[in-house]
Parts: structure tokens; C-alpha cells; sequence
């Protein structure tokens, strides 16, 4: 099997657990298990494209999410600063590891994703994940990644429907 064939199935796994499962229930934390079993997948898709910068991104957040996850109960993961210094450090990442426009869209997808999984109000987090789908289809239409470009898309699709069901609906 070929290198780009793994990464598209790997995809495949990170839109069933990052996209499709975690918006169908309203809970902080089984939105962020998913996503962390969807950031590893990410992380194996982009390793496998040839994408550093997306892959150190996929890390970072990644990391972030495992820690947002933690957030309310251990009392040093509870400051604001956390997201600040992920940034930065995503920010000196892709510095190093630009190759193209698409490094540049890794990086804000990558941030504001950041931002949305620090987030304790899950409404916050909702409307920054979507806002997050925007980049990231740039970057899979630069790249050329057509999982990554369905994945987004279904992301838009279902993160406006989870805010509609869960935010404004209510």
C-alpha cells in the first residue's frame, strides 16, 4: 500500500472520530477524546503526505487537546496561558518548516483549532472549530489532499449543525 493511500485512510478514521461522532452529543470531554484519537490519525496523514508543517501542527494540537482534557481537574492546566505559549511555539514551527502557502493555512487552522479545545464553554469551542474548517480546506486544496478536503467540508457541515442543535436552537 501506498504512502498516500495510508494517509487518506487515515483521513478516513479522523473524520469518524474528529468530525462525525464528537458533534452528535453535547459533552466537553467525549468531544476531546475523539478529537485526540482523530489527532493522532491527523498527525499519520500528514507524516505520510510529506507535510512538516502540518504534522508538527497535528502534534501541537494534539498535545493541547490531551492537556485541554485535563483542564478542569488538575489545578496548574487551568491558566489561560497555555494556548499563548502553544501558539508561539507553532508559530516558530512553521517558520522552520514552511514550504508554501499551505504551511501558512496548517497554521492558522492549527491555531484557532488550538484555541477551540481550550475553551471550557463548549459553544466557544463549537464556533472556533468551525471558523478552524476555513483554513484548512485552503490548505488541503493547496496540498491536494482529497480526504482532507472532504473532512474539512464535513466539519463546516457538521459543526453548523451541532451549533444550530446545541447553541441557537436551544
Amino acid at each position: 500500500m501506498s504512502d498516500f493511500l495510508i494517509s487518506q485512510i487515515a483521513a478516513t478514521l479522523s473524520i469518524i472520530f474528529g468530525l462525525i461522532i464528537p458533534y452528535l452529543l453535547d459533552s466537553r470531554n467525549f468531544i476531546l477524546i475523539c478529537k485526540i484519537v482523530s489527532g493522532i490519525c491527523w498527525i499519520i496523514h500528514h507524516y505520510l503526505l510529506g507535510t512538516p508543517s502540518a504534522s508538527f501542527n497535528a502534534l501541537i494540537s494534539l498535545l493541547v487537546t490531551i492537556l485541554s482534557y485535563f483542564r478542569l481537574s488538575l489545578p496548574y492546566y487551568k491558566s489561560k496561558n497555555y494556548p499563548i505559549f502553544f501558539i508561539i511555539f507553532s508559530t516558530i514551527i512553521t517558520i522552520f518548516t514552511y514550504t508554501n502557502i499551505a504551511s501558512f493555512f496548517a497554521y492558522l487552522g492549527s491555531s484557532l483549532n488550538l484555541l477551540g479545545r481550550w475553551q471550557l464553554k463548549t459553544k466557544i469551542m463549537r464556533v472556533l472549530f468551525l471558523l478552524a474548517a476555513i483554513p484548512w480546506i485552503l490548505y488541503c486544496l493547496v496540498d491536494k489532499t482529497p480526504m482532507g478536503l472532504i473532512a474539512n467540508v464535513i466539519s463546516l457541515i457538521m459543526l453548523a449543525v451541532a451549533i444550530y442543535r446545541f447553541d441557537i436552537k436551544r
